[in-house]
């Protein structure tokens, strides 16, 4: 949600639109395998540099408003810096650890997919409480807090360039 908002702040409806494009694009073509490995590799990597900036806004974010809303903040932060890196994507990881710490949860580790397949990946953020359905509405109402931040802090800058 932070990324389109930001390219529409800084460049209005045509970047916003463009960054749609190519994220939308990387999302259809952008995978890792045999198919698409020649065609792909440029709009996966685009969008990874489209999305660096917004990424770690986010992040940001999602640690005030887990000050905020009364969740924990600080430790947010804690695992947003150490586990940040972790994911095989250079941005989501640093938005998904943000979450992890703010929710005192984990994310990660090995999962078994149907017909047996099985992934792996690094652990993000601390198995501090059980996970439970009421973390669905915190995470939500956190997610909105962190875009209703995004929004204001554009109404604030564009404002300002207005009267500069």
């Amino acid at each position: 949600m932070v990324a389109p908002l930001f390219y529409l702040l800084i460049g209005g409806p045509v970047l916003a639109i463009g960054y749609r494009a190519a994220n939308t694009l990387d999302a259809m073509v952008g995978y890792k395998n045999q198919r698409y490995i020649n065609f792909g590799w440029f709009p996966a990597k685009f969008d990874d540099v489209l999305n660096f900036i917004p990424a770690r806004i986010t992040g940001i974010l999602i640690c005030v408003s887990a000050s905020i809303l009364q969740h924990n903040g600080r430790n947010a932060l804690k695992i947003m810096m150490r586990d940040g890196r972790k994911h095989e994507s250079p941005n989501a990881g640093i938005s998904e650890a943000a979450m992890a710490g703010a929710l005192g949860i984990k994310f990660g580790g090995c999962y078994s997919y149907p017909g047996g397949k099985k992934k792996c990946r690094e652990v993000i953020g601390d198995d501090e409480i059980k996970v439970e359905k009421n973390l669905i509405k915190k995470c939500m109402n956190m997610c909105l807090a962190v875009s209703v931040f995004v929004i204001v802090i554009g109404i604030v800058i564009k404002s300002i360039c207005i009267y500069l």
